[in-house]
């Protein structure tokens, strides 16, 4: 298996603006999520935050797809990861239908650069 080339993602005063996240260890990468999600943890919803969750809705399933096609092989190569049907696994490889819940967790459990990456991505498009 392959791992994410997240790029440069934004950090804290610790680390450089062009910091790699794949080159930071795993408390540095939460460290990041953590000072990113609090205001949306304290916001009382999304829409609150200013993040409309249509639009992530929308936004996640395509980038899903880049990330896994970015870090598994084939489709079938994620249904085994995943423990899935290959239907599913093929619905997510081409940004049909998008992963949630269990599946989103275990994608930063296995690629702890992962959440780094999704962040970027999401602050890029804004």
């Amino acid at each position: 298996m392959k791992h994410v080339n997240p790029g440069s993602v934004a950090v804290g005063a610790r680390l450089s603006r062009t910091t790699p996240a794949n080159s930071m260890s795993r408390s540095e990468i939460l460290d990041i999520h953590v000072k990113r999600a609090l205001p949306l943890a304290r916001a009382r919803n999304a829409e609150e935050a200013g993040i409309s969750a249509d639009a992530f809705r929308r936004w996640f399933a395509p980038k899903f797809a880049e990330f896994l096609r970015a870090n598994f092989a084939t489709p079938e190569h994620v249904a085994v990861q995943f423990g899935v049907r290959n239907s599913t696994a093929y619905n997510w490889w081409s940004g049909t239908n998008r992963a949630s819940g269990d599946t989103v967790a275990l994608t930063f459990l296995h690629f702890p650069e992962a959440s780094a990456w999704f962040l970027s991505e999401w602050e890029r498009q804004k």
